[in-house]
């Protein structure tokens, strides 16, 4: 019964470990960015792009319908996320997360105008994130420790 006892509790330690700890990486992967770092054209693996303007404007050709499920009427009542794309246009600000107001800059908040050529109100976040020797901006689908992520790589100029 002891033996059956310290194996719960060595598994529940495990398991607690991984929640509080995370997983087996042990490096902060967060980048620290300045707006200039971000002005340019970002694509993903799908050609989705999206433009940074150094006067704080941006304009993407096909934003995750994720981001924006949770605003009621924000997506077009007939939106079909296989069929249609998502542009949208507004403005943007780099600034550190919420969570560490001290810690990098490295979340892009965007503050949407213009939603599939519909005007918008609405918000979305993406994390700037160090990827082998660059820089990826992510926008996170659902619980971030899924690590169910859009990524964008900046173009080359």
């Amino acid at each position: 019964m002891k033996l059956i006892r310290a194996a719960a509790m060595v598994l529940t330690a495990v398991m607690l470990g991984g929640c509080f700890f995370g997983s087996a990486s042990t490096g902060d992967d967060r980048a620290d960015l300045v707006s200039g770092d971000l002005v340019g054209v970002w694509q993903n693996n799908a050609g989705d792009t999206l433009t940074f303007e150094q006067n704080g404007q941006f304009a993407a050709n096909n934003l995750p319908y994720e981001e924006f499920e949770d605003f009621p009427g924000a997506l077009p009542g007939d939106f079909d996320p296989v069929r249609d794309k998502l542009p949208a246009s507004g403005s943007w600000e780099v600034a550190a997360s919420r969570e560490d107001p001290s810690g990098p800059r490295n979340r892009v908040k965007l503050y949407v105008k213009e939603l599939a050529g519909r005007p918008a109100a609405v918000g979305a976040e993406m994390w700037a994130e160090k990827q082998d020797q660059s820089v990826v901006l992510a926008f996170y689908i659902g619980d971030p420790d899924l690590r169910d992520r859009r990524l964008f790589q900046k173009t080359p100029r």
